[in-house]
């Protein structure tokens, strides 16, 4: 996986230094319709002695954020190794990985910033399934729907599991008028405040009549 940070409609065609955990790289082509992706795509071919097909835009082929999958390349350019965080991944770990410092002096291992920088990746991945692809919308639909369904019925679970004397009133309000605020607010108030309503007093000793 190679991470470019692409620049079009510039003089010449450039592979430039790296930028972060980025290489950037310069186009001629102007950006329409992906033609600048497609020039980038070339330009990388020929600078790694494979053919176009052999790399795959993973996402950002309308952006200037891409990743790139190239298949068995001939030979690595040497700009992929001067990158301060590494810009080329063989899909092990990453071998020029170093210690990162955060604001107050603190240090994580090699290991712990790879950990960090996968699970970045990762939700990377997941964002862009959901905005580019019909699955991911879907899915995001179904797990909206029963995220908003648990909270809708709240007020009825709790009366039934906390064992309310009126959690069959509570269930019917909470269903006929949980769509509005006040009837979602009143049932789950009513389902708290009546709740283990007679187990408290069942434990209690009896209270004895004062000697005379």
């Amino acid at each position: 996986m190679v991470n470019i940070l692409g620049k079009p409609s510039v003089s010449r065609d450039i592979i430039g230094k790296s930028k972060g955990a980025q290489l950037r790289v310069r186009v001629t082509a102007e950006p329409r319709r992906g033609r600048a992706t497609d020039h980038m795509v070339r330009l990388l071919a020929g600078e790694l002695g494979v053919a176009p097909s052999a790399i795959d835009v993973v996402f950002g082929r309308l952006n200037i954020n891409k990743q790139l999958q190239i298949k068995a390349p001939a030979h690595l350019c040497h700009r992929f190794f001067r990158c301060r965080r590494p810009c080329w991944t063989d899909g092990r770990l990453t071998r020029r990985v170093t210690k990162r410092t955060f604001p107050g002096g603190a240090i994580i291992s090699p290991r712990i910033d790879y950990m960090i920088r996968i699970s970045a990746k990762g939700g990377i991945y997941m964002l862009h399934w959901i905005t580019d692809s019909s699955a991911g919308f879907v899915a995001l639909l179904v797990i909206a729907f029963v995220v908003a369904t648990g909270v809708y019925v709240l007020p009825a679970l709790m009366a039934w599991s906390m064992g309310s004397p009126y959690r069959m009133p509570i269930t019917l309000l909470n269903l006929l008028l949980g769509w509005t605020v006040l009837g979602w607010l009143a049932a789950l108030i009513w389902a708290v405040m009546t709740g283990n309503g007679g187990s408290f007093d069942e434990d209690r000793p009896s209270r004895q009549k004062p000697w005379i």
